[in-house]
């Protein structure tokens, strides 16, 4: 599942709490199946949210000074504007391709990859939204 907050289209009020977004779940409404659906506390204005679940894309360390899809949400009524980073990321490793689970990238990461013999690590995650055609 996916934490994000969201700034409301209608009354550009941010949410205090992190709404859960999970590709398995389907909730209905007038407008159909949503993986989450909400109102804004502000102002009522209903939210729904989807995981575009062929979007899933990885990041490479290699092309890590460009911005990089990792996943597509269709969002409508309101904006994301965070990414709860908790500890639920994968990490891979370069060289050895040693897999790392339980990530968590609310702070710095590092760990040691014994296939390699050197120490890996995440720096600086930052999240960056992008409207998609």
């Amino acid at each position: 599942h996916w934490g994000l907050k969201f700034e409301c289209n209608k009354c550009k009020e941010t949410g205090d709490k992190f709404v859960y977004i999970d590709e398995e779940e389907s909730e209905e409404s007038g407008g159909g199946n949503h993986n989450a659906i909400w109102s804004c506390k502000f102002c009522k204005n209903q939210i729904s949210a989807d995981v575009n679940t062929k979007s899933y894309g990885e990041f490479d360390a290699e092309k890590s000074s460009n911005p990089q899809k990792v996943i597509v949400f269709d969002v409508r009524g309101a904006e994301p504007v965070d990414l709860e980073w908790d500890g639920s990321w994968i990490a891979t490793a370069a060289e050895s391709e040693e897999t790392f689970e339980d990530v968590d990238l609310s702070d710095d990461w590092c760990d040691y990859d014994e296939k390699s013999s050197n120490s890996v690590s995440i720096m600086n995650p930052v999240v960056k939204f992008e409207k998609t055609k």
